[in-house]
């Protein structure tokens, strides 16, 4: 992605960060989209979602304080057997 890129969309998760909540339904992703991130940066939804998506990869969550939803990391499994684990250590 180009850096400008990368940029708004810290921005923008940022910006949803403030008003998300988790099971509050005027206070979804959508709602979020409509309301707040398409007065400063007006995006299709499927952008939206792939700038959230791209940011909460890298920070892990989506939300602040205790609203915190933990994006699953993905485990590499070639790594995790013993004969690999003995190779790297």
């Amino acid at each position: 992605m180009h850096p400008n890129t990368i940029q708004r969309a810290f921005i923008i998760k940022h910006l949803v960060d403030d008003y998300f909540e988790p099971g509050n339904q005027s206070r979804c992703l959508l709602q979020a989209w409509r309301n707040v991130v398409m007065k400063y940066y007006p995006c299709s939804m499927a952008t939206f979602y792939r700038y959230i998506s791209f940011v909460s990869g890298i920070e892990g969550y989506i939300g602040n304080g205790g609203n915190r939803i933990k994006v699953k990391k993905r485990v590499d499994k070639s790594l995790a057997t013993p004969a690999v684990q003995l190779c790297l250590f």
